[in-house]
């Protein structure tokens, strides 16, 4: 998408001066609108930059700073101020630190910037801009939906993105959960395109390789083995700025492993798919996690094996699910912790916040309900892949 930032490369505005919102560049511009009233609610959707010129600038009412907090709160990309005389000759400490604190790009340009050809201008590169991503989700969807296209094809298509195929690559999955409360109109499409924009830049300042694209509350994409290092340090980048700017979200990112064989890519996509799910399932946030950091889970995520599963968690662990349900109880969970504790009473007192004769007390009545002994290493395997089954795969 065309971004802030690029507008520097347009001639018509090569007296463009930025004057607030630094940190807001990556944001980007969908479209331009020319501000005609005091109100812009009506006539916005959100990733428009926002011309400010003189019908709106000499009304009675006209306030900038109200207008730019209307501006912030539609999520409008960034400000373009026509600035001499008797248009805006004066801009407040107070505006620009509204725009610092939201990075909110804001501009000027001399008030006799002819905007017809500002207008024209923007409008090429905004379209050449989108064919080109259209190429790039040409090549990510072709893999993810298993189009019948040659693989000479689309090491065709990537390369006219500017992308290579040589060596191995990673499929990364980013996605994003927005709290009920903050699930208005156009919201997510808005916080997808700001993190697009922002993982761009990551990946442009590591420079590394890569083609993304996106969809609703994901970002999707492929990055070469070679760049492993530099992509997940733009990850980390990203998660700080997810943490900085959009607190209310759920966010994670999946990484699959590296395919070499173009045509099995696909595979990687998947993998960094089922990252996603883990982290859904233990409700972790802002976690880059690697296919290979998932260890068991990784022999169990499919779910065509549903009944082997239900069985074997059955035999091992359905008696005390069961008494649990009927007694209100809680020695499922103290069997997890114990284990998690290498059966060490005291920290798993610790970590249930629990007296350790309680937890003495509870471990002694789970041997007698599933008649084992805990310090049987065999027994202690069986009820851990049992309590994993229960908790990450069976349970939704």
């Amino acid at each position: 998408m065309f971004q802030c930032k690029d507008l520097y490369t347009l001639s018509s505005l090569s007296k463009l001066k930025l004057i607030a919102g630094n940190n807001g560049l990556h944001k980007g511009i969908r479209w331009v609108y020319k501000a005609e009233s005091l109100s812009l609610s009506q006539w916005v959707h959100g990733g428009e930059l926002l011309i400010i010129s003189r019908p709106v600038s000499s009304e009675p009412n006209f306030n900038l700073s109200v207008l730019l907090k209307e501006a912030i709160h539609l999520n409008m990309s960034g400000a373009l101020l026509l600035i001499g005389p008797n248009y805006i000759e004066k801009i407040s400490k107070s505006v620009l630190s509204l725009c610092n604190e939201n990075d909110f790009p804001l501009f000027a340009i001399p008030w006799n910037l002819p905007l017809v050809d500002f207008f024209e201008e923007i409008g090429h590169a905004i379209s050449n801009n989108n064919y080109y991503q259209s190429t790039r989700n040409d090549v990510i969807f072709n893999i993810i939906f298993e189009n019948h296209i040659s693989a000479s094809a689309l090491k065709l298509q990537a390369a006219n993105s500017g992308y290579s195929f040589e060596g191995s690559h990673h499929f990364f999955l980013l996605h994003f959960i927005l709290p009920e409360s903050g699930q208005t109109a156009g919201m997510e499409q808005t916080i997808s395109n700001n993190l697009y924009e922002y993982l761009h830049q990551a990946f442009s300042e590591q420079d590394a390789s890569f083609l993304s694209s996106t969809y609703s509350n994901h970002i999707i994409g492929i990055f070469p083995d070679k760049d492993f290092s530099e992509i997940t340090e733009a990850f980390s980048k990203t998660m700080d700025y997810v943490c900085q700017t959009h607190p209310q979200l759920t966010c994670n990112i999946g990484i699959g492993l590296a395919v070499s064989d173009i045509e099995k890519l696909k595979q990687s996509y998947e993998q960094a798919a089922e990252c996603i799910n883990y982290c859904n399932k233990l409700n972790l946030n802002h976690q880059s996690l690697c296919y290979n950091q998932l260890g068991l889970y990784q022999l169990f995520s499919d779910l065509n094996q549903t009944p082997l599963y239900e069985s074997f968690m059955e035999n091992q662990l359905g008696v005390l699910i069961r008494y649990d349900a009927d007694n209100h109880t809680q020695l499922v969970e103290t069997l997890s912790l114990y284990l998690q504790n290498n059966c060490n009473i005291l920290h798993t007192a610790d970590a249930a916040y629990t007296h350790r004769n309680t937890i003495k007390y509870r471990i002694t009545r789970i041997e007698e309900l599933l008649r084992v002994d805990l310090q049987d290493a065999s027994v202690r395997l069986n009820l851990h892949l049992a309590l994993y089954l229960h908790q990450f795969i069976l349970t939704t």
